[in-house]
């Protein structure tokens, strides 16, 4: 009977190594999901504010073209007349 304790025991202590070594992987598997959500974070501001100073920069060569066209359109109607 003390046999049979004794392994149960030792069944109980591994099982309650086993529920430890779990919720701390699961805790150190939570803190990497954490630390890879805020790289994301961090990324999708990099790429929003990458793709703010493009659209500025883009609306800046626009104008000017559309600047450059109306002024062919004007000169283009100056020589015309």
């Amino acid at each position: 009977m003390q046999l049979i304790e004794s392994k149960i025991h030792k069944l109980e202590r591994v099982f309650t190594a086993l529920r430890k070594a779990c919720e701390r992987s699961a805790a150190e598997t939570k803190l990497r999901i954490y630390e890879c959500l805020i790289d994301m974070k961090s990324y999708i501001e990099w790429i929003s504010e990458s793709n703010s100073l493009l659209r500025a920069e883009l609306d800046k060569q626009l104008g000017k073209e559309t600047h450059q066209m109306e002024e062919n359109e004007l000169e283009s109607e100056n020589e015309k007349v």
